[in-house]
């Protein structure tokens, strides 16, 4: 764990992050709009900016790392985003522990070390486990949750039950997404694969008992807010199912994330696993995620980290699996193989922690801020849909579709259109003031959207990175 939390740490307060920065800068404006309401000496334009910022943000999770960060910065007496990136780093690090517990329990002592050196070295878990978002939380309450629900199968009682009750519970409640874990966990944890009626009845009042306050407060976002229209769009869409973008997309995801071999050799332990137990539980987990591949047919193909909270299941899987095939090998050899993970890993994921030409990319968004003139109500083409922009410019406003977007329509079925009957159909009645350009390669594939700022706007600064324009009125 020493070794995970120093492999982590480097470059951790880089001002540009590139790892999905919609997500981290999403949290990080949140964050920041928190801080900003709390905080003495904001001038009046920050505020109007972060708030013009958090009211932009679609519907989410409950903002716990949010908090967090906000509180921390409150304390500190100002921002500083390496502050809830050390926060994700020492929460997922501290999921060695629960994945210790589950791996020694389902496998025994030797696979244990084995399934903890994979989860904290794995290169993808180094670098995704650095970012601002709630995912690290989320998987390793889960985690937790799973060995609740070990514990309470293994020894009922009712403080077992109360404790795996509110570990689902809180597992929910930082991302509904957890219950694609927890759920087929329980299932077959209570019921033991039987269908008497006892059982059956015990696994209902577990999962009542669990899923009680995440359903409350999604239930009531989902009808009281926005919730459904922000987050279902491109989420289930079953034509995918059949298609090469599904599955295709998944074998890229999976084998960024997990490695084909690796996924291999965990879903092999469903059925050589040297537990009974172990063999149901695995089987549950990974029915867990085809199913959540089914509801997020369009999600899981293109957003590896929606994969990042089965890291820990494949490699309990792998440890399972070698334990099944690996008894003699000596205490030596099992610390020797974690030590070949660790060194292995840490190199694979040392180059990915640092951004090449950081300081220039800050430098060019405060120039942008500083063209836009802080303003909050500018029209974004840029690649990550100008969270950055938002973040570090300090402005605020839209994005316009770039070609990735467009493509996502087609998908979803939605017709065509040139950028002047977008434009006012979708932005005119907001009246945008300025229009500014990151993602170049979009722009040029875009003549009928050139036109529209021609007829509309007046260009303030064109360089080779980024395009700023005003519109006239």
């Amino acid at each position: 764990m020493g070794l995970g939390l120093a492999a982590r740490l480097p470059e951790i307060d880089q001002p540009i992050v590139r790892f999905h920065p919609t997500r981290h800068y999403r949290s990080a404006v949140l964050a920041r709009a928190c801080y900003a309401d709390h905080a003495a000496g904001v001038p009046e334009w920050a505020k109007r900016v972060a708030q013009a910022n958090r009211e932009m943000q679609q519907a989410g999770e409950l903002p716990i790392m949010e908090w967090l960060a906000c509180g921390a910065y409150l304390v500190r007496g100002g921002e500083n985003v390496a502050i809830p990136r050390i926060a994700a780093v020492l929460i997922w690090v501290s999921g060695a522990i629960p994945v210790w517990l589950l791996a020694r329990r389902l496998a025994g002592d030797l696979a244990a070390p084995l399934a903890a050196a994979l989860f904290l070295f794995l290169p993808y878990g180094i670098v995704a486990s650095r970012n601002f978002q709630p995912d690290p939380l989320m998987t390793v309450t889960s985690l937790w949750a799973l060995h609740a629900l070990v514990r309470h199968h293994d020894h009922p009682s009712r403080s077992h039950f109360v404790t795996a009750a509110a570990l689902i519970g809180a597992a929910g409640l930082v991302k509904p997404m957890s219950v694609f874990v927890t759920v087929p966990a329980a299932l077959v944890l209570e019921t033991r694969l039987t269908l008497h009626l006892r059982t059956m009845v015990r696994a209902a009042a577990l999962l009542a008992a669990g899923l009680a306050a995440p359903a409350l407060y999604y239930g009531y976002s989902a009808v009281a807010g926005s919730l459904v229209r922000d987050q279902m769009r491109m989420r289930f869409e079953p034509h995918l199912l059949s298609s090469t973008f599904f599955w295709g997309g998944m074998t890229d995801m999976v084998s960024r994330v997990h490695t084909i071999p690796m996924f291999a050799i965990a879903a092999g332990a469903m059925l050589v696993a040297p537990d009974r137990l172990t063999r149901r539980v695995l089987a549950a987990l990974f029915a867990g995620y085809l199913a959540f591949a089914v509801v997020f047919t369009y999600h899981m193909p293109t957003h590896d980290y929606y994969h990042l909270p089965y890291l820990p299941i494949v490699a309990i899987g792998v440890a399972a699996f070698a334990a099944r095939f690996a008894a003699r090998v000596p205490a030596w050899g099992v610390y020797l193989v974690c030590a070949m993970v660790a060194v292995a890993g840490v190199l694979r994921a040392l180059p990915r922690l640092q951004v090449d030409d950081a300081a220039v990319y800050a430098q060019i968004y405060e120039e942008i801020g500083a063209l836009a003139e802080h303003e909050v109500k500018a029209l974004f083409l840029d690649t990550e849909y100008g969270f950055a922009l938002m973040y570090h410019a300090q402005i605020s406003g839209d994005s316009w579709p770039n070609q990735d977007d467009l493509a996502a329509e087609a998908i979803d079925g939605r017709a065509a259109i040139d950028a002047e009957t977008r434009f006012l159909r979708d932005y005119a009645d907001w009246q945008p003031t300025h229009f500014i350009v990151t993602d170049l390669a979009s722009f040029g594939a875009s003549p009928d959207l050139h036109r529209l700022l021609d007829r509309r706007a007046t260009p303030i600064r064109i360089t080779d990175r980024y395009r700023v324009y005003r519109f006239t009125r």
